[in-house]
């Protein structure tokens, strides 16, 4: 889709009129998402990794052989809060998405 090309990540979504106010929700929550992991490192997506592995930063710290404070540190400059934070509400608008889309489809 060209406008795609022009947009943030090249994200877009499209929808009916119906669900036009849902779709520009969730696109503005991706592309933010999206800002967010673009901005993390190499060490943060070694933190970020870990944790979503289900390790806790004592545990992380034991595995990168870094202190458990480096990677406290590590993880809230890649923003690892902020990005659960954005995957839950990237999910919660794109069920309201889909809500929206099928309601507009049932007229």
């Amino acid at each position: 889709m060209e406008e795609a090309r022009h947009s943030p990540g090249g994200i877009r979504v499209v929808a009916d009129a119906g669900a036009a106010d849902a779709a520009l929700a969730l696109e503005t929550a991706v592309w933010l998402w999206a800002a967010l992991l673009g901005r993390r490192t190499p060490r943060g997506w070694e933190v970020a990794d870990l944790v979503d592995d289900g390790a806790t930063h004592e545990q992380a710290a034991e595995r990168l052989g870094i202190t458990q404070s480096a990677v406290s540190q590590r993880a809230q400059a890649a923003g690892l809060v902020e990005g659960e934070r954005a995957r839950a509400l990237v999910a919660h608008l794109a069920a309201q998405s889909l809500d929206a889309a099928r309601a507009g489809g049932a007229r």
